[in-house]
């Protein structure tokens, strides 16, 4: 699954707080990349299912200006029980690898999840 993000301005490293340029901040970068692979793992859920992130071995390679679009790539590669784990890769607009990443995510129940909270 493909999915194209706008860099704002208010999600620099300066804006973030994670650094002090007007680069694409790198918790940014792995929001990115966890909204596409959250999207694509639902295919795999029942009705009152949702997924989690459980683990994310993350590299941001380059940096990325504000305006510049930034292209995720998001493949499941295995799922075993109620775990899906993905690879990632993010990419500018001129084709350069910005980021990468392999992530896993759990299938749960959302109404039981949330009870954990309580």
């Amino acid at each position: 699954m493909k999915k194209v993000f706008t860099v704002r301005p208010e999600q620099s490293a300066k804006q973030v707080g994670s650094g002090e340029l007007e680069v694409l901040a790198s918790p940014v970068l792995l929001a990115y990349m966890e909204n596409v692979a959250s999207e694509i793992c639902l295919s795999h859920c029942q009705g009152s299912e949702t997924t989690v992130g459980i683990e994310v071995d993350f590299k941001h390679l380059a940096p990325s200006a504000v305006g510049s679009e930034i292209t995720i790539d998001a493949d499941i590669k295995k799922i075993k029980k109620n775990v899906i784990s993905l690879v990632i890769q993010a990419s500018d607009q001129n084709g350069q690898t910005v980021g990468e990443a392999k992530h896993k995510r759990a299938i749960v129940n959302t109404e039981k999840f949330m009870a954990k909270l309580k």
